[in-house]
């Protein structure tokens, strides 16, 4: 019995653990079958690593050769898949690299698209201990401001299937191996923030206003205070301050988790607050915006309320990610606890037979 629940266990762990792999994973991670290592150019900024590579031209135009050393730790092929990847900003407020757009995530000016810069090979062959240098040539002509993106470096999907009993589990790994790539180009431009109509999003467990903010700079604003606050009639229902990072020239569809336990339809909201940063001569600025909201359904009736809304678990704009592995994990725990149950009866169903065979 204890090795049966044990086993159910390891399993529940794996199925978390596959749930909660990064997007990004570092080049140095134990247990890789590869490592990727940048061959930093003379240009690159001293002390700027953390970014990837860093460069900062005298003038708007830079044609420039990057390397890369990969090296198979392993002693089979190893067929990688390379995508360069663009510079978006996420709806919790933070830079993410990807090669396409969403819906609530956009670059407003194709100028700021590392992928129509950055050339390389798409796909490389590594044998079994083969180091290789793989070379990605860039070519920008005319630009102000940050170009920021990235080369993402994977083995393709790996499929895992882990079967226990009944229960049988597919589990799709899919880890990629990030640098990042800033190119800062001199400008005289200054951050500006736009600031359009806020809705009302229904996501599978909550509700969620969106706030559309674009930063129409070509500037990486870092370390930025979004305070803002929801009121009703003049009450106020929620209030958050955090700090976000923006990518130039994107616009995103901002996430505030409704945090209040109803919701009143055709009624105005109140969504006020304001942007904080310091610009690039140490200046600190102030960005307000003030907006109303109303939840609109035309197949409802007007006076018909929103009742027993499910709260957003973490306050502040937690990822929607979280609350539905939450929700996961809580399913599949109850599901282990019904199969223990089930064994443990079907046990003791056996016990009783034996019993009554013996006397």
């Amino acid at each position: 019995m204890k090795k049966y629940i044990f086993g159910h266990i390891i399993i529940l762990f794996i199925f978390i653990g596959s749930l909660s792999l990064p997007a990004f994973v570092s080049a140095n991670s134990g247990g890789m079958k590869y490592s990727v290592q940048p061959i930093l150019p003379e240009n690159h900024v001293k002390g700027m690593e953390g970014y990837g590579i860093y460069i900062k031209p005298n003038t708007q135009t830079l044609k420039q050769e990057f390397e890369f050393i990969l090296t198979n730790n392993t002693t089979e092929i190893l067929d990688l898949e390379v995508e360069v990847l663009n510079a978006y900003t996420s709806a919790n407020g933070g830079v993410e690299y990807s090669a396409q757009e969403s819906d609530n995530n956009t670059i407003i000016n194709k100028s700021y698209e590392m992928k129509q810069y950055l050339k390389g090979p798409d796909k490389i062959n590594l044998q079994g201990g083969q180091r290789k240098v793989v070379k990605f040539q860039l070519d920008i002509a005319n630009v102000e401001g940050t170009v920021l993106g990235g080369i993402a470096f994977r083995e393709g999907t790996e499929t895992e299937v882990t079967n226990e009993g009944t229960l049988s589990f597919e589990i799709k790994n899919k880890i990629n191996t990030m640098y990042g790539l800033v190119i800062n180009f001199p400008t005289n431009k200054v951050p500006k923030f736009l600031f359009e109509p806020a809705y009302l999003d229904a996501m599978p467990m909550y509700y969620e206003l969106r706030l559309p903010i674009t930063l129409n700079s070509p500037l990486l604003l870092k370390n930025i205070e979004i305070e803002y606050e929801v009121l009703f009639k003049g009450e106020k229902l929620f209030f958050s301050k955090e700090n976000i990072d923006y990518a130039p020239m994107t616009k995103t569809n901002f996430s505030i988790p409704f945090d209040y336990k109803v919701i009143e339809k055709n009624k105005p909201y109140t969504l006020k607050g304001k942007i904080s940063y310091v610009d690039q001569n140490g200046v600190k600025q102030v960005e307000e915006f003030e907006q109303k909201v109303k939840y609109k359904d035309e197949n409802q009736d007007s006076n018909f309320n929103i009742t027993n809304l499910t709260k957003p678990i973490v306050k502040g704009g937690i990822s929607t990610n979280l609350v539905v592995l939450i929700g996961m994990i809580t399913l599949l725990i109850f599901f282990v606890f019904f199969l223990y149950r089930r064994k443990n009866k079907k046990d003791e169903k056996d016990e009783n037979e034996k019993e009554k065979k013996i006397s």
